[in-house]
């Protein structure tokens, strides 16, 4: 018999679940939605669907600009990040060379060349 005990809370949500819940919420219907995502004029007519429902946009033109622009939000905030994320990798790859070359140093000098 195995030990040990298994977590009392139910187990996590998977994205795969997420998707079918968020599906769900907006009463689709329509065909699965794998292939809902891989028919990109399929996609894009419901996203452009839900993006005038909650603006209340009176036009699809009005709901696709702004669609188009929350993407290009998403992907300058991405970047963005992404640059950040490269320089504080770069810092932490100079700070440890610096550390490195403090330590020689110290290595360098005898203890009782400065204890004294």
């Amino acid at each position: 018999m195995p030990e040990g005990r298994r977590p009392l809370e139910r187990p996590r949500r998977r994205w795969l679940d997420s998707i079918k819940m968020d599906l769900r919420d907006i009463a689709w219907d329509g065909m699965v939605w794998i292939d809902l995502v891989q028919d990109r004029d399929q996609w894009i007519a419901l996203v452009n669907t839900r993006c005038c429902n909650h603006l209340g946009a009176p036009s699809p033109q009005q709901a696709d600009a702004h669609y188009r622009a929350v993407c290009r939000a998403l992907v300058a905030e991405a970047l963005e990040l992404s640059s950040f994320l490269e320089k504080v990798s770069q810092g932490t790859q100079e700070l440890r060379a610096k550390a490195e070359a403090a330590s020689t140093d110290l290595d360098k000098l005898q203890f009782s060349d400065w204890v004294s």
